[in-house]
């Protein structure tokens, strides 16, 4: 009996000494995944048949317009010889007098064969005529508006007298021979016997003229352009003039010559960019030389004169010194009053360009939202966290992608204050030996960083700082051509159950 008494308490002893824990929750290390981005950038998104165009091929293509024309023809001026006259003829009656006065241009500026008169008088003084006496004066290259010939019908008198010509024309619109003289006739009748002087005849053709239409030879005439109107503005998508320089570039100017006659074409393109920098070029054709302009359409096209006008990226461009000097050549030509020559051109330049180092900065931000779950998970269990890159990269142009991560919207890349902080990583150009294939990348976040996935979104702006090409590069804008980039967040939890 002494014996379980002694056992029992040995067990009490040891009982007394042990220490019953309560029982714990179990816990577990898991991966959480959280989808960030899946942004495809197309070239083809740049096009917006504006200022960004693709050609026949594919070719992404900078374009830009712009129109001019030159003021209306106006009249065209004319002053006759000073000779152009009859000084103090004597009238016989009964006696028709045939002659012919000369008429060219004393500066030979303006032959024609046929002109409408806007402006012009012939001056007649009769004087000593006789009571009885009857005279007209017919001219045989002057036409009233009904094509009749032109007839004055002598009055008396001692001063000059103005007989307008406006509403008549010389020559026939048909006629295809230039008048170089005047023909007049004169017939008189009285009650003197044939052969009496019945009158003194004074004729002045001399004075200026002009005409609103003329069928003829014109030299040495200019049509300006009207040049406060002749420019054209250019912009580039996202700040990219910074960043290439282009090789090539066509300006097409379509140009609607109203006169009948052929003409030649200079003056210059002048341009200036955002920097200040300016640069004059000729306008000339791929020979050299001054375009040639026919009545009609033209197409003029200009390529090798504007090489150093692409070495600036220029946002502006204007026609200046514009000037049209009219060619006669041996067919006749015609212009009227209201005619012009009109111009509309096209600049063009396929995106070929050599790149240069250049930040260009997406103007686009992207909102990552982070659910309630995740947020919370992340906040109270993270242990660490990657940020994994998938980059696909199918354009010929490499850069350095900084992403700006904040936890408010309006991301100033130039302000730290308006972000977290950033993650680097390269893209490679497609034609490049690593590129052309997907990039991973991944990218470890400090606990701090990714803290910012705690709140509930997530603000994400890209800046590209391109690469220096070396050689030139042609930018396509098919459905092949793009950069596309994804991106997951994956983060260790810690779980209790």
């Amino acid at each position: 009996m002494k014996y379980y008494g002694i056992l029992l308490i040995a067990i009490l002893v040891l009982l007394g000494g042990c220490e019953v824990k309560k029982p714990t929750k179990p816990k577990w290390d898991v991966d959480l995944a959280v989808p960030l981005i899946n942004e495809t950038y197309l070239v083809s998104d740049l096009v917006d048949d504006v200022n960004i165009i693709t050609d026949t091929n594919d070719v992404l293509t900078l374009t830009s317009t712009g129109d001019v024309a030159t003021p209306t023809f106006g009249n065209v001026s004319f002053t006759p010889p000073p000779t152009a006259g009859i000084d103090n003829a004597d009238i016989p009656s009964g006696v028709p007098i045939q002659q012919s006065i000369p008429f060219l241009d004393p500066t030979g500026e303006v032959l024609f064969a046929y002109a409408s008169i806007a402006e012009g008088v012939i001056q007649t003084k009769f004087t000593n005529m006789h009571p009885s006496a009857d005279i007209e004066i017919e001219f045989g290259n002057i036409f009233t508006a009904t094509n009749e010939k032109l007839r004055i019908i002598a009055a008396p008198s001692t001063d000059w007298v103005n007989h307008s010509l406006v509403g008549c024309h010389f020559g026939l619109i048909d006629s295809d021979e230039v008048i170089e003289e005047m023909q007049i006739k004169i017939t008189s009748t009285s009650n003197q016997p044939i052969g009496t002087e019945i009158a003194t005849m004074g004729l002045k053709m001399n004075l200026p003229m002009a005409f609103d239409e003329i069928i003829g030879k014109l030299y040495n005439f200019t049509m300006g352009l009207q040049e406060s109107l002749a420019s054209i503005e250019i912009e580039y998508p996202q700040g990219l003039n910074q960043a290439i320089t282009l090789q090539d570039a066509t300006i097409t100017m379509i140009l609607q010559n109203d006169l009948e006659f052929d003409a030649e074409f200079n003056g210059q393109f002048y341009a200036y960019n955002e920097d200040g920098d300016e640069v004059t070029v000729p306008i000339l054709n791929d020979n050299g030389q001054n375009f040639h302009v026919t009545p009609g359409a033209n197409t003029l096209e200009v390529h090798n004169s504007i090489a150093s006008l692409l070495d600036i990226m220029p946002t502006h461009i204007e026609i200046v010194n514009g000037l049209f000097t009219i060619q006669s050549g041996e067919v006749l030509g015609s212009v009227r009053a209201s005619d012009k020559i009109e111009l509309d051109y096209v600049v063009k330049a396929p995106f070929t360009f050599t790149l240069h180092p250049q930040d260009i900065v997406v103007k686009e931000e992207i909102d990552i939202p982070i659910s309630g779950e995740n947020a919370k998970r992340i906040e109270k269990n993270a242990l660490s966290a990657k940020l994994e890159l998938n980059i696909l990269n199918k354009v010929p142009v490499g850069a350095t992608a900084t992403a700006y991560f904040s936890d408010t919207p309006n991301i100033d890349v130039a302000d730290n204050n308006t972000y977290k902080y950033t993650k680097v990583t390269t893209i490679y150009a497609s034609n490049s030996p690593e590129g052309g294939s997907d990039q991973m990348v991944e990218l470890t976040l400090t606990r701090d960083e990714l803290m910012l996935f705690s709140n509930p979104h997530v603000y994400l702006k890209w800046k590209f700082s391109f690469m220096e090409s070396g050689t030139p590069v042609t930018i396509y804008a098919t459905s092949a051509d793009y950069l596309r980039i994804k991106s997951m967040l994956y983060a260790k939890i810690s779980v209790e159950y």
